[in-house]
């Protein structure tokens, strides 16, 4: 199975659940924000509760508006993961 090369990141772009953007040299993931997800961020262990966008890794100014279900045209609620570092080849 081909992957792709993940493109730099679109702020104008709706990205679905699990493709892969690049962003300030890292490589992130569009994963849809679930209840389940939301329970296990804010669980009595943790110090502070997080919500969807404090553990996005896209920036503030940077975000888009198809982060939000109803600015999607699918109304599913997404953020984005780090997923790893991206290297340069050195010749």
């Amino acid at each position: 199975m081909r992957v792709k090369k993940p493109q730099p990141f679109d702020q104008y772009r709706q990205y679905n659940p699990g493709e892969r953007e690049v962003y300030r040299g890292s490589v992130v993931v569009a994963e849809r924000w679930t209840n389940l997800k939301e329970q296990i961020a804010n669980e009595p262990g943790n110090i502070t509760p997080k919500w969807r966008c404090s553990l996005c890794a896209i920036d503030g100014k940077e975000c888009s508006k198809f982060c939000e279900e109803y600015g999607r045209t699918d109304n599913k609620r997404i953020y984005f993961r780090k997923s790893y570092h991206e290297f340069k080849k050195i010749r």
